[in-house]
C-alpha cells in the first residue's frame, strides 16, 4: 500500500555513466571531435545556453540531448529528425506506408530496449530498400560517426521522427497486437485465464455440492435453514470481527516523506489510461497528468481509447498533447473492456514501472515519486504497489458515505490485511506495476 505522498521533491540523480568510445568494425573512434550539436544547434536555431541544460540533464537522466530538448518543448520531434537528415545529407521521410515495411524484419513493441530507441525498420519503398532510423534517445556522436564516410549506407538511410514510425508499426501490427490482447493470456496461461469460467472438475464439484444441497433442503427443510442460518451468521462475524482489528489499528492520514534519490538515474514510467466517453472530463484529466513530478524525457503518458469513440478522440485532438503523451486507438471488437485496451497497450510501454488511471482521478503528483521509493527500499519482491483512494468532498449525504467507506478500506482494512500478509483485493485504478522486462 502506498500510505501517502512526500511533501516536498528533491532531484538527487547523480550524472549516469555512459560508454567513452564507440566501436566499429576498424576499432574504437576517438570522441574528442567536435560535438554535432553545434552545427546541428545553428540548423534548428537553438541557444547554447539550451544545449548546455539539456546536456546537464541528460546527464542526470541517462537520456540524450534531444531528448531532453524535446521534452523540454525547445524543438519538436519532426524539427530535430529534418535538421539531423539535412545535416548527415540522407532524404527526411514525412510519412510512412505500414504496409511497405518488412514485417519480418520489423522491431516488435515488446523487444524495445530499455530506453525505448527504434531499431532501424526495413523499408521497400518504390525505388531501392531503405532503413528508416528514427533517432532520440541514441547519443548523437555515435550516429553521426556510423553514417559518415559510408556512401553505399549513406544511400540506403533515411530519417524518420520516431513518432511517426512507431504509428506505422502499430497501425502494420494491429492485428497481432488485437489477437495477442484479445486471447494472449488464454492461449499462453489458460489456467490464469477467465475465459474459461469453470473447468469440468470444477463444474462436477459444483453440481455435486448443489445437489446435496437440495437434497438435505428436501429431506429436512426446517433443519436446512437453521444450518444455513447458522453458517451465514458466524461468516457475517467473521466480517464484522475483521472489520473490527482494522479500525483498531486505522489511523489518521498521515503524508509520506520521501527521500531525495540518489545513485542511479530514474528509470522510464509508464501511465495507462483506458478512456471510453469520457469527453467531458479530458481537460481536467489533461491538468491532472500534467502535474506528475517526473522528468519528462522518462515519462510516457498513454491515452487509450476505442476506434469508435469518436467524441473522446476529438476531446483529445484539441489539446495539443506533451511530446510524452500518446493517444493509443484500439480497434473496434469485442470485448469492449477496459482489460482489453489496457493489455492492447501494455506491450507498447517501455516503462521499468507502469500505473493504471481511470479517466476520473486525479493522482497527487509526487504519487510517482513515492512509489518508486517504496518499490526501490523493498527489493524485487515487490510487485504491485496500491494507491489509497479519496473520493472528492461534496455535500451529499451518498458522497459522504462513499468517501466514509473508502476511508475505511484503505486507511484501516487494506493496511492491516497487508500487516498479515493476507490476499489484498486490488482496485481498478492507481495500481502500481514493476515491469517484468
Amino acid at each position: 500500500m502506498l500510505d501517502g505522498v512526500a511533501d516536498s521533491s528533491v532531484d538527487g540523480e547523480s550524472p549516469a555513466s555512459r560508454s567513452s568510445a564507440f566501436t566499429t568494425g576498424s576499432g574504437t573512434v576517438d570522441r574528442r571531435r567536435p560535438s554535432p550539436w553545434r552545427r546541428l544547434g545553428q540548423l534548428l536555431g537553438i541557444s547554447p545556453a539550451d544545449i548546455a541544460t539539456a546536456s546537464a540533464r541528460c546527464r542526470a537522466n541517462d537520456t540524450s540531448i534531444a531528448a531532453e530538448l524535446i521534452a523540454a518543448q525547445v524543438i519538436t520531434e519532426t524539427e530535430f529528425c529534418r535538421a539531423l537528415a539535412q545535416m548527415l545529407h540522407v532524404p527526411f521521410l514525412e510519412q510512412v506506408e505500414p504496409s511497405l515495411i518488412d514485417l519480418r524484419r520489423a522491431i516488435r513493441f515488446e523487444a524495445l530496449s530499455r530506453n525505448g530507441d527504434l531499431p532501424p525498420v526495413a523499408y521497400h519503398s518504390q525505388v531501392l530498400p531503405l532503413l528508416l532510423i528514427a533517432p532520440n534517445l541514441t547519443p548523437l556522436a555515435d550516429l553521426v560517426r556510423m553514417i559518415e564516410g559510408k556512401g553505399d549506407l549513406r544511400r540506403r538511410i533515411c530519417i524518420v521522427a520516431p513518432t511517426t514510425l512507431r504509428g506505422a508499426i502499430q497501425e502494420r501490427s494491429r492485428v497481432s497486437l488485437m489477437r495477442q490482447a484479445v486471447s494472449g493470456l488464454a492461449d499462453a496461461a489458460p489456467s490464469m485465464s477467465s475465459r474459461t469460467v469453470l473447468t469440468g472438475r470444477q463444474g462436477f464439484v459444483l453440481g455435486l455440492a448443489t445437489a446435496g444441497l437440495l437434497t438435505f433442503a428436501a429431506l429436512d427443510l426446517s433443519l436446512f435453514a437453521h444450518v444455513f442460518h447458522v453458517l451465514g451468521s458466524v461468516a457475517f462475524l467473521c466480517c464484522v470481527l475483521l472489520r473490527f482489528a482494522a479500525a483498531m489499528s486505522a489511523r489518521p492520514w498521515k503524508l509520506a516523506r520521501i527521500e531525495p534519490h540518489e545513485g542511479a538515474p530514474l528509470p522510464v514510467y509508464s501511465v495507462l489510461v483506458a478512456l471510453r466517453n469520457e469527453a467531458a472530463i479530458v481537460p481536467e484529466l489533461l491538468i491532472a497528468l500534467g502535474k506528475l513530478d517526473w522528468p519528462r524525457s522518462k515519462l510516457e503518458i498513454k491515452l487509450i481509447c476505442e476506434s469508435d469513440d469518436a467524441a473522446t478522440l476529438a476531446a483529445l485532438a484539441a489539446h495539443e498533447l506533451h511530446p510524452c503523451f500518446e493517444v493509443l486507438v484500439v480497434p473496434g471488437g469485442d470485448p469492449r473492456t477496459k482489460p482489453k485496451a489496457l493489455a492492447y497497450a501494455l506491450p507498447q510501454c517501455k516503462g521499468e514501472f507502469v500505473v493504471l488511471y481511470d479517466a476520473e482521478d486525479r493522482p497527487h503528483p509526487l504519487q510517482l515519486r513515492e512509489a518508486f521509493d517504496q518499490f526501490s527500499r523493498s527489493g524485487h519482491d515487490l510487485a504491485c504497489l496500491q494507491a489509497p483512494l479519496v473520493i472528492s468532498r461534496s455535500r451529499p449525504l451518498l458522497t459522504r458515505l462513499f468517501a466514509f467507506e473508502y476511508a475505511a478500506l484503505f486507511r484501516g482494512l487494506l493496511p492491516r490485511l497487508a500487516s498479515w500478509q493476507a490476499l489484498i483485493p486490488l482496485g481498478g485504478t492507481s495500481n502500481h506495476f514493476r515491469g517484468i522486462r
